[in-house]
């Protein structure tokens, strides 16, 4: 702690899957869309995306985060329904587990470091007195 609270953004399925419709959509997408198979058609792209993503792909699942606050072995991706993203350095945590706190661990580590840094540079900077 000691941070102060960062604001952070749940992933919003519903705008995300809105702008893949207005982006890509075609006569047909609309006729699928009135018979319900457009949705069907993303679950399936999705689910090729994620297990892409999660299992495939070593370059992707690298891209992926351990939780800093509960540090489970799963990995976790902006992406996953339980998770918030910090909006200043775009860490990723469990839902559950950032409930609990309003400080993002990796904000207060950078800003720990930026002070370090600071403070060592005043030091290196400042002009020796004689004794």
């Amino acid at each position: 702690g000691g941070g102060g609270s960062v604001p952070y953004q749940q992933p919003d399925p519903i705008a995300q899957n809105h702008n893949i419709i207005t982006t890509i959509t075609t006569t047909k997408d609309l006729v699928d869309l009135n018979k319900g198979d457009l949705l069907e058609t993303l679950d399936k792209a999705r689910d090729v995306a994620q297990r892409h993503i999660r299992n495939e792909c070593e370059l992707c699942k690298a891209k992926g985060f351990i939780c800093e606050m509960c540090r489970q072995d799963d990995i976790i991706y902006p992406f996953d329904m339980d998770t918030l993203v910090c909006e200043k350095c775009s860490a990723v945590y469990h839902t559950r587990c950032f409930s609990q706190t309003d400080d993002c661990p990796r904000c207060d580590r950078i800003a720990r470091r930026k002070g370090s840094v600071t403070s060592r540079s005043s030091a290196i900077d400042a002009p020796s007195q004689p004794d």
